[in-house]
């Protein structure tokens, strides 16, 4: 499949677009709102949710929304469409079992390269399960929090 057929002939169209009115955000509390059917892009900026711009200098417990955010050896989880991604979302340590990782943490166990996560209290805190079909009435699978352990499953 490609983007094209080969034709590099133009198309003529037209764009629109429509500024509504509301409130914009205060803090990355707000931009981790709705996360539904939305990225978490943490930083507010003049009433906007945009991306956090780290530049690989966010220490371990900063928040993140990309990996490239992270300082050396340290990963972001930056799920889509997770619940609380303001505090979720943070910089953390690569990780081979719970005991690398702080109190309140645990290692995933469904990455190729595992990582340090806050402990989960709720579905809505698992990243979406992109190998599985969604059930009908959901936009997409998730992984289920056992809340015992604090750990996603599948």
């Amino acid at each position: 499949m490609t983007e094209f057929q080969g034709d590099a002939t133009g198309v003529a169209y037209t764009l629109t677009a429509q500024r509504t009115t509301g409130t914009g955000c205060t803090s990355s509390a707000d931009c981790a709102a709705e996360y539904r059917n939305q990225i978490f892009r943490g930083a507010c900026q003049g009433g906007a949710c945009v991306a956090i711009d780290g530049a690989g200098a966010v220490t371990r417990g900063g928040a993140c929304d990309s990996l490239s955010d992270c300082a050396a050896s340290l990963a972001c989880s930056s799920f889509f469409f997770v619940a609380d991604a303001d505090t979720r979302d943070v910089c953390e340590p690569t990780c081979a079992s719970d005991g690398d990782c702080d109190t309140g943490y645990v290692c995933t166990t469904y990455l190729s390269q595992n990582f340090c996560v806050q402990k989960c209290s709720s579905d809505a805190q698992c990243p979406t399960a992109i190998d599985s079909r969604p059930a009908s009435g959901q936009p997409w699978s998730r992984l289920s929090c056992d809340v015992a352990t604090g750990r996603c499953l599948p």
